[in-house]
């Protein structure tokens, strides 16, 4: 009896530990991450994830013009932000891939705007279904950085301790833009 007092008591002391290790690593990921956006001043990748390399991600480009100016017209193929991350559960394959609350989804595998516009939340869970178990590459803004960056990040779906199998909230801003 005392033994199991002894080893469930161990468990918990081992739990606590893991959590304060993933804690201090997610902040010192963090650091990194805004330390490597500012070095580069344009093109990131998730450096901790494997995937196609950073020539693929694409910058944004911004209109700092102070005059009235006609405004821009993105390039035909360039995306187009569709989601935005309005939660992220812990420890859920949103957050391991990096996401945040806040953060623009401009593409989530094969789902850009145009098929989201067209199909709804239903395109991004039928998607996410199929795909489960396997590596999907999202295009993502963070628009609290002061450089507008599209950084690739990679997720991939599975069944975890929380619900659904990416563990992360989106709203919809197709025509909002």
């Amino acid at each position: 009896r005392e033994a199991r007092h002894t080893l469930a008591c161990n468990k918990n002391d081992l739990i606590e530990v893991m959590n304060a290790m993933q804690k201090k690593l997610e902040e010192l990921h963090e650091a990194t991450r805004e330390d490597t956006v500012r070095s580069l001043g344009g093109v990131v990748r998730d450096p901790n994830l494997r995937g196609p390399s950073s020539s693929e991600a694409k910058p944004l480009t911004e209109n700092k013009i102070s005059q009235p100016a006609p405004a821009p017209r993105p390039a035909p193929d360039a995306p187009k932000a569709f989601l935005v991350v309005a939660a992220v559960a812990p420890n859920s394959p949103a957050a391991i891939a990096g996401l945040r609350a806040g953060d623009h989804i401009y593409k989530f595998g094969d789902v850009g705007s145009d098929l989201f516009a067209a199909e709804g939340m239903q395109s991004l869970a039928a998607f996410t279904r199929a795909n489960e178990g396997q590596t999907v590459a999202i295009l993502v803004s963070t628009p609290d950085i002061s450089t507008q960056l599209l950084v690739e990040h990679f997720i991939v779906p599975r069944r975890w301790a929380g619900n659904g199998l990416i563990g992360a909230e989106f709203d919809p801003i197709v025509g909002r833009q």
